[in-house]
């Protein structure tokens, strides 16, 4: 009975390690994931729910907090390359100078190419939608732990009730959850979407030509039998 209890012991001493090892993993990520670790070391719940909130809660709260900076940054470095480029290169093309004219020349074109390719990549990478999805979905689930946390809105405590963080955890994961499916449909929805318009294009512009061809075949078999009749 001794050697399982400090069997016990030992295997709860090596549980709570790994927890502490997962949060400070994650704590030295910063941004917000670092603002939930105190609380979540604090709350009242057994360490496999302080595990779960780590590997899942936190973990998907970190990479929305990158995949946020990340499209945040190109979108605002892509926008100002192409706002920047739009305005120097009608004003690059108003110079008339004959001593630099293959300066100006190579000057304009360069930066009239680095600016439609910004502007093409932006709209290929559907950059604008992505930060706003990232950026809405990260506060989405920075609001539903600080809800968690603060036992407010859905969460909120019945009287006289105790525990409530341990009784209300499964609906906090279900949340979660659901934040994270509702996130991955839209994702792909809008892919579906671009890619249907992207096919829909392609189909328009080839009809459009086979009837262009058409109408220009039969244009010139007109003209051919009116060139007959008229030498007849």
């Amino acid at each position: 009975m001794i050697k399982f209890d400090q069997f016990l012991e030992r295997s709860k001493a090596k549980a709570q390690e790994q927890l502490e090892n997962r949060m400070n993993r994650l704590e030295n990520a910063g941004g917000q994931t670092k603002h939930f670790i105190g609380a979540i070391r604090m709350l009242e719940i057994s360490n496999y729910k302080k595990v779960l909130l780590c590997d899942r809660f936190l973990t998907m709260l970190s990479d929305l907090e990158k995949k946020a900076k990340f499209y945040s940054r190109v979108y605002n470095y892509g926008s100002a390359v192409t706002t920047i480029g739009a305005l120097l290169v009608p004003a690059m093309l108003s110079i008339q100078s004959q001593d630099n004219e293959q300066i100006v020349y190579w000057s304009t074109w360069s930066i009239a190419l680095t600016t439609g390719l910004a502007n093409s990549l932006l709209a290929l990478y559907n950059v604008a939608k992505k930060n706003v999805l990232f950026g809405k979905s990260l506060e989405t689930l920075v609001s539903e732990g600080f809800r968690y946390l603060g036992l407010t809105s859905n969460y909120e405590p019945e009287e006289d009730e105790q525990g409530s963080h341990e009784k209300k955890f499964s609906d906090f994961l279900d949340a979660i959850e659901r934040l994270h499916l509702s996130d991955v449909s839209k994702a792909y929805a809008k892919n579906a979407q671009n890619q249907n318009q992207s096919v829909d294009e392609e189909k328009n512009s080839k009809d459009a030509l086979f009837l262009d061809i058409h109408s220009n075949m039969i244009d010139s078999e007109l003209n051919k039998l009116d060139e007959e009749e008229k030498k007849m």
